[in-house]
């Protein structure tokens, strides 16, 4: 993300609408964050709700929308839900064509 969120930088006041509508997304995929944690999601997901605006308000052929990990930066879901390298172990099988004899 661009914000700093723990740098120095003083970020955008968050309106009552935007913590309304974090509150309302918390509350439907069941969310809890410690105190210290809470400000930092709630950038994050107006961050991610920014981008699903900004999608949507454009001419594509799909629309993206909020989800259960609109929490998470890029970075928090890659490592967390996906495969770091993919693992690959095949077997020969008898009779295939390229078994030597």
């Amino acid at each position: 993300m661009s914000d700093k969120m723990d740098g120095g930088c003083s970020l955008p006041p968050v309106s009552a609408e935007d913590e309304a509508h974090f509150q309302s997304w918390m509350k439907e995929f069941n969310k809890e964050y410690e105190p210290a944690e809470y400000q930092r999601r709630l950038r994050i997901f107006l961050e991610t709700k920014r981008m699903v605006d900004e999608h949507n308000a454009g001419n594509h052929s799909f629309t993206m929308g909020l989800n259960q990990f609109s929490d998470l930066t890029p970075e928090e879901f890659r490592n967390t839900y996906l495969m770091k390298k993919p693992v690959y172990h095949i077997e020969p099988r008898l009779g295939d064509s390229n078994q030597e004899d």
